[in-house]
């Protein structure tokens, strides 16, 4: 197929090409900033696209063209991605050969959130259907509408898909109440990891005391710590999970006690960053464990902790901010919880 004419467009930088041919719009990018290599290239480019669209697009093809064009993810939700396709494929016995139109469709959707949930005991029921539903929900990211330009002409099951509804679920709140006697045995078998353990304890006060995640611990610079508390923010070799970055307060005294750690390490963790993501924060996880906590995330609840602490004496919104959630209304749902509450007459007005 020859391309004599097309249209080239800017975003950003980068040049872009379209063609409508036989009704369909399709476009591509040319991954350059020079105009004349834009219309050099976006001819063969075009005629590769129009030509693949007309061939049945396996799953393997269209995750290569995903890895391509989803410059926008950072490389870690662009592995998850993958891994949770493949547990999509797998649960339903497809191999990544198969057609898009086959593994993408209503009907393959409602099998899978049927056959993870159909021999599950009631009692965990729900858990399951969060986990089958953050399956189908980071599959259908595949499609999102800035990827769904760079495919070109897909299949009608896709967009049908894209809507099919996840499971219903009622998402537990989270409650401090529950788990303060226990919390109570974490925090002192971590306080005792100050001397023989700094890097476990370091682990452990951040998660504890600002809050911070898993990813979040283990790139923790030490001019994070600044006199009005722990900058959390991007760099070259992290990004934040919301793009943005916050400031998580600390009292003087805290600051002190956290620089009382500080060495010639340029990290608060020491060691290669599979030592401060995983190894420092395992050893925190399995006293969490012991004390009779679970969950599949078990340094997690060290940050539920702080946030529903937060949530409790400061307010929702300043726990959003200092969580670094989207909306206060993921704060809501899941951290929310009074401690100490006292009983208040309820004035009925007549």
């Amino acid at each position: 197929m020859r391309i004599k004419t097309f249209t080239l467009f800017r975003r950003g930088q980068i040049y872009y090409a379209k063609k409508v041919y036989l009704g369909t719009v399709y476009t591509v990018t040319t991954g350059t900033k020079q105009l004349t290599q834009a219309q050099s290239l976006a001819p063969k480019l075009l005629a590769e696209r129009i030509q693949g669209s007309e061939r049945q697009l396996t799953v393997s093809q269209l995750l290569n063209q995903h890895r391509k064009y989803a410059i926008h993810l950072r490389p870690r939700t662009l592995k998850m991605i993958g891994q949770f396709t493949r547990m999509y494929l797998n649960e339903l016995g497809l191999e990544p050969s198969v057609p898009i139109q086959e593994a993408f469709c209503p009907d393959s959707a409602r099998e899978f959130l049927y056959s993870r949930t159909k021999t599950v005991p009631r009692a965990r029921h729900a858990q399951a259907s969060i986990t089958a539903n953050t399956t189908l929900r980071m599959v259908k990211s595949l499609f999102s509408a800035r990827m769904l330009e760079c495919y070109g002409n897909l299949p009608e099951e896709i967009l049908l898909f894209k809507k099919v509804r996840p499971l219903p679920v009622r998402h537990p709140q989270y409650s401090v109440s529950d788990k303060k006697e226990a919390m109570a045995r974490v925090i002192a078998e971590c306080e005792a990891l100050k001397e023989d353990d700094p890097d476990a304890y370091l682990a452990y006060w951040l998660m504890l005391h600002c809050g911070l995640r898993r990813g979040e611990v283990a790139a923790a610079k030490w001019d994070w710590v600044t006199e009005r508390g722990l900058h959390i923010r991007s760099d070259d070799s992290f990004q934040t999970k919301s793009g943005q970055s916050r400031l998580v307060p600390l009292s003087e005294a805290q600051i002190t006690h956290l620089r009382g750690f500080q060495g010639a390490y340029a990290f608060i963790l020491s060691g290669a960053y599979t030592s401060r993501y995983r190894a420092h924060p395992d050893r925190v996880g399995r006293i969490i464990r012991r004390a009779g906590i679970s969950g599949s995330k078990s340094v997690h609840e060290l940050r539920k902790y702080f946030g529903a602490n937060v949530a409790t004496q400061l307010g929702l919104f300043a726990a959003q901010k200092y969580l670094g959630h989207h909306s206060p209304e993921i704060t809501s749902r899941y951290y929310a919880d009074l401690i100490d509450a006292k009983p208040v007459e309820v004035k009925i007005l007549h």
